[in-house]
């Protein structure tokens, strides 16, 4: 009996030990090994354009896939893509018009998951107003947040549709905020070109706008992505596959509830949490040019050649890059498949 008392007694003791050191035998799993991944943000501060990522984050999508997500400010996309060049972060997320000239200068950057199908920018005519479509705009002023803001190239992408260059209108820098709705009451712009959710807080602030993109642009257009140094993608394989499925599964939560992501998102920055109404108003407009395409048939991060094709129209035209790199050099598909082996069916 003594004897039998001891086994039991060890074999508790055995399996205690086994369940603190994180394994209680064959089935019950591992414990995960945590990965840290370092995240340039494209922006100097986190903005409801991007809800899905921090809603994620806060709600522990990347650690269910053994991720320690970093997210890193930065001054723009041109300062996220330098520090992804620089092999000082694993991916950049935001805009990609810095990728292509990297390449050009034998960088090997290349975007691994699209997010957004269409330019964030849109041109925006004043409801009433004597400009009512695109041709109208010659010999106009047209108000731009800076004259070096990114906007600048597809306006003049939408321009040369219309038979116009952009030689045919004076671009006017407004800034953004209070003194860009000055500049938009007190009639010194006869058209604007901003962003999506800017559009959003002027709107909100009594200014009536009609917004018009390119016809071809909206078909598809490498958006937002992210982005990695291909001795990233080589090298840090699984843990660039756990990141993106914690990734999808944040942008299929956020676009079922863009209420509850922008709750997330201002549980994480109280900032966000003083005004949820306008920044979940904000997130449902981003949410416009995220949706997926017929051709991905539900697959997150789709892209193809023709999304990449139409940015370099518009940067070359825009004399943002002199010579147009082979499109292969620009994007991978080789993570689409992980990035997409998630339970989708089970969302908060």
């Amino acid at each position: 009996m003594k004897r039998m008392y001891f086994r039991a007694t060890m074999v508790g003791l055995i399996l205690v030990t086994l369940l603190i050191s994180g394994w209680a035998g064959p089935g019950s799993g591992q414990e995960q090994k945590v990965e840290k991944v370092v995240l340039a943000y494209s922006v100097p501060v986190p903005g409801s354009d991007s809800t899905f990522l921090f809603a994620g984050k806060q709600l522990g999508f990347f650690k269910e896939q053994g991720i320690d997500l970093q997210i890193q400010t930065t001054q723009g996309a041109v300062a996220a893509a330098g520090f992804v060049a620089s092999g000082t972060v694993d991916v950049a997320f935001g805009t990609v018009e810095a990728v292509p000239g990297y390449v050009l200068q034998g960088v090997p950057v290349k975007v691994i998951y699209l997010y957004a199908y269409r330019p964030i920018f849109s041109l925006g005519l004043f409801k009433g107003g004597r400009i009512q479509k695109v041709g109208d705009v010659k010999g106009k002023k047209i108000g731009v947040s800076t004259l070096g803001s990114a906007a600048i190239p597809v306006l003049q992408y939408i321009l040369k549709e219309a038979g116009l260059a952009l030689s045919d209108v004076t671009l006017v820098p407004v800034g953004v905020g209070p003194a860009a709705v000055v500049a938009m009451k007190s009639g010194a712009v006869d058209a604007v070109m901003f962003w999506d959710t800017a559009y959003v807080n002027y709107m909100g602030q009594g200014i009536e706008l009609s917004l018009v993109s390119s016809p071809k642009l909206q078909q598809a257009y490498a958006g937002l992505a992210i982005y990695a140094q291909e001795r990233t993608i080589t090298g840090r394989r699984k843990a660039l596959e756990g990141f993106l499925r914690g990734l999808t599964k944040s942008l299929a939560y956020s676009t079922k509830s863009p209420e509850g992501a922008t709750r997330a998102f201002g549980e994480l920055h109280p900032e966000i949490a003083k005004n949820p109404k306008l920044e979940q108003a904000m997130w449902e407009e981003r949410l416009k040019i995220q949706v997926l395409p017929p051709a991905a048939r539900g697959q997150w991060g789709y892209m193809d050649r023709v999304h990449f094709e139409n940015l370099l129209e518009v940067l070359h035209l825009g004399g943002l890059i002199k010579e147009k790199p082979p499109v292969e050099k620009l994007y991978t598909t080789e993570f689409l498949k992980a990035a997409n082996e998630v339970d989708l069916s089970r969302l908060p």
